[in-house]
């Protein structure tokens, strides 16, 4: 749903794709401040929610009810909004955008329309979604499972503990709807870390991005007795460029 085509510069007619994993535009309490969960993980709970439902452990009917009309309503005002300015994908992001709900929300979707669409494509999408997002459950503070762990401490489990992007989104919605993950008493504070640094020489992409990174140095509910955690690190040089390692 979210993250179908699109290309990294966020095409005018398409939505970012799997930039959202990257970027961090959904802030807390204004402008488009990072609140410390990349956008494609909580548009990944969004999606699996709508999708799944029920079905999905720790999702009720109340909450898929609750998450699927603010979708509808929503999405309708946007589609109203945006006709002829953006296709089916660019206006899933707006919608998703503005279904986690709060001012930052809407600032980060006010970012996406203002780079690609008319200033009077915001004027009519701004006021969309207040009181009727799905801050309650889909929100970073929000904390939809009631274990005591809000979205981003949820979020920053499966980072700490999952390296692998892809495994760290689904492991992020496990523990966001199960109170059994990450389990009374965990302190992260507590995990054994190891430290990661990426530098990137040339041009390209690595599947966890250049910078530094802190993962848990066994398996969640492990210590010295299992194998530590393992990375796997996959480089995609740029035209023009080769791998060397």
């Amino acid at each position: 749903m979210f993250f179908e085509g699109g290309d990294e510069s966020v095409g005018a007619k398409g939505a970012p794709g799997a930039r959202w994993f990257s970027w961090d535009r959904n802030g807390g309490t204004g402008g488009h401040l990072p609140n410390g969960i990349p956008d494609g993980y909580e548009f990944y709970l969004l999606e699996r929610i709508l999708v799944e439902g029920s079905a999905r452990p720790g999702v009720s009917q109340a909450m898929f009810e609750e998450a699927a009309a603010a979708w509808s309503a929503i999405r309708e005002d946007v589609e109203t909004a945006l006709s002829g300015h953006a296709d089916a994908a660019g206006m899933d992001a707006i919608t998703a955008y503005l279904m986690l709900g709060g001012a930052g929300s809407r600032f980060a979707a006010n970012y996406v329309v203002s780079r690609n669409w008319p200033a009077s494509a915001w004027n009519n999408v701004e006021a969309y979604g207040n009181g009727r997002n799905a801050s309650g459950i889909l929100g970073y503070a929000a904390d939809p499972d009631n274990d005591g762990f809000d979205n981003l401490a949820e979020y920053e489990f499966a980072r700490l503990h999952y390296p692998d992007p892809a495994l760290r989104a689904e492991k992020h919605v496990e523990a966001a709807l199960d109170p059994a993950i990450p389990g009374p008493g965990y302190d992260p504070a507590r995990v054994e870390t190891v430290t990661l640094t990426i530098e990137v020489i040339g041009q390209g992409t690595v599947n966890l991005g250049a910078g530094t990174h802190t993962f848990a140095k066994y398996p969640h509910g492990c210590t010295e007795a299992c194998e530590p955690i393992e990375v796997t690190l996959s480089a995609t040089p740029a035209e023009g460029w080769a791998f060397r390692r």
